[in-house]
Protein backbone atom coordinates (compact mmCIF):
# COMPACT_ATOMS: atom_id res chain seq x y z
CA UNK A 1 0.00 0.00 0.00
CA UNK A 2 1.30 3.40 -0.98
CA UNK A 3 1.09 6.15 1.63
CA UNK A 4 1.67 9.83 0.95
CA UNK A 5 2.40 12.43 3.62
CA UNK A 6 0.40 15.56 2.81
CA UNK A 7 1.42 17.83 5.67
CA UNK A 8 2.00 18.26 9.37
CA UNK A 9 -0.93 17.92 11.78
CA UNK A 10 -0.46 21.51 12.96
CA UNK A 11 -0.80 22.84 9.41
CA UNK A 12 -4.46 21.77 9.23
CA UNK A 13 -6.90 24.33 10.64
CA UNK A 14 -9.94 22.58 12.10
CA UNK A 15 -12.96 22.59 9.79
CA UNK A 16 -11.15 24.03 6.75
CA UNK A 17 -11.04 21.79 3.66
CA UNK A 18 -7.64 21.43 1.96
CA UNK A 19 -7.17 20.18 -1.60
CA UNK A 20 -4.32 17.99 -2.85
CA UNK A 21 -3.37 16.26 -6.09
CA UNK A 22 -1.97 12.85 -5.12
CA UNK A 23 -1.06 10.30 -7.80
CA UNK A 24 -3.46 12.00 -10.23
CA UNK A 25 -6.36 12.01 -7.75
CA UNK A 26 -7.98 15.27 -6.64
CA UNK A 27 -8.38 14.73 -2.88
CA UNK A 28 -9.84 16.90 -0.12
CA UNK A 29 -8.77 16.51 3.52
CA UNK A 30 -10.43 18.11 6.52
CA UNK A 31 -9.69 18.03 10.24
CA UNK A 32 -12.55 17.68 12.70
CA UNK A 33 -11.23 17.64 16.25
CA UNK A 34 -8.43 15.08 16.36
CA UNK A 35 -9.85 13.18 13.36
CA UNK A 36 -8.98 13.64 9.69
CA UNK A 37 -11.23 12.74 6.76
CA UNK A 38 -10.32 12.42 3.09
CA UNK A 39 -12.66 12.34 0.12
CA UNK A 40 -12.82 13.21 -3.57
CA UNK A 41 -12.43 16.95 -4.01
CA UNK A 42 -15.34 17.18 -6.45
CA UNK A 43 -19.06 17.17 -5.73
CA UNK A 44 -20.82 14.12 -7.19
CA UNK A 45 -23.56 16.37 -8.55
CA UNK A 46 -21.68 18.79 -10.79
CA UNK A 47 -17.98 18.65 -9.93
CA UNK A 48 -17.64 21.77 -7.79
CA UNK A 49 -14.46 21.55 -5.69
CA UNK A 50 -14.53 21.60 -1.90
CA UNK A 51 -11.06 22.95 -1.07
CA UNK A 52 -11.10 26.20 0.88
CA UNK A 53 -14.65 25.56 2.14
CA UNK A 54 -15.44 25.10 5.84
CA UNK A 55 -17.45 22.41 7.55
CA UNK A 56 -20.95 23.27 8.75
CA UNK A 57 -21.43 23.60 12.52
CA UNK A 58 -22.83 20.03 12.51
CA UNK A 59 -19.57 18.73 10.98
CA UNK A 60 -21.02 18.06 7.52
CA UNK A 61 -20.00 19.75 4.26
CA UNK A 62 -22.23 21.74 1.92
CA UNK A 63 -21.29 22.14 -1.73
CA UNK A 64 -21.44 25.78 -2.81
CA UNK A 65 -22.70 24.85 -6.29
CA UNK A 66 -26.17 23.48 -5.60
CA UNK A 67 -26.11 22.93 -1.83
CA UNK A 68 -25.76 19.15 -1.65
CA UNK A 69 -24.71 18.16 1.88
CA UNK A 70 -22.24 15.34 2.59
CA UNK A 71 -21.11 13.44 5.68
CA UNK A 72 -17.31 13.80 5.48
CA UNK A 73 -16.72 10.66 7.55
CA UNK A 74 -18.66 8.31 5.26
CA UNK A 75 -19.08 10.30 2.04
CA UNK A 76 -22.86 9.81 2.25
CA UNK A 77 -24.97 12.41 0.44
CA UNK A 78 -27.36 13.66 3.13
CA UNK A 79 -29.42 16.05 0.98
CA UNK A 80 -29.81 16.53 -2.76
CA UNK A 81 -29.64 17.36 -5.52
CA UNK A 82 -27.46 14.24 -5.55
CA UNK A 83 -27.75 10.87 -3.87
CA UNK A 84 -24.33 9.69 -5.04
CA UNK A 85 -21.82 9.43 -2.18
CA UNK A 86 -18.36 10.97 -2.26
CA UNK A 87 -15.55 8.45 -2.67
CA UNK A 88 -13.58 8.42 0.57
CA UNK A 89 -9.94 7.57 1.28
CA UNK A 90 -8.00 6.31 4.25
CA UNK A 91 -6.20 9.08 6.11
CA UNK A 92 -4.41 9.05 9.42
CA UNK A 93 -1.64 10.47 11.49
CA UNK A 94 1.84 8.95 11.74
CA UNK A 95 4.02 10.88 14.15
CA UNK A 96 3.21 14.48 13.29
CA UNK A 97 2.40 13.80 9.61
CA UNK A 98 -1.04 13.48 8.02
CA UNK A 99 -0.79 10.45 5.74
CA UNK A 100 -3.14 9.53 2.87
CA UNK A 101 -3.72 6.08 1.32
CA UNK A 102 -5.42 6.01 -2.08
CA UNK A 103 -5.71 2.23 -2.44
CA UNK A 104 -9.05 0.83 -1.44
CA UNK A 105 -11.02 4.05 -1.89
CA UNK A 106 -14.74 3.68 -1.32
CA UNK A 107 -17.39 4.27 -3.96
Amino acid sequence: MSKTAVGKVGEFEEGLVYGFMVDGADVAIVRRGEDFFAFRNLCTHSAYSFDRLCLNPDGNLTCVGHFAVFDVATGEALTGPTSAPLPTYKVGVEGDEVVLELEGASA
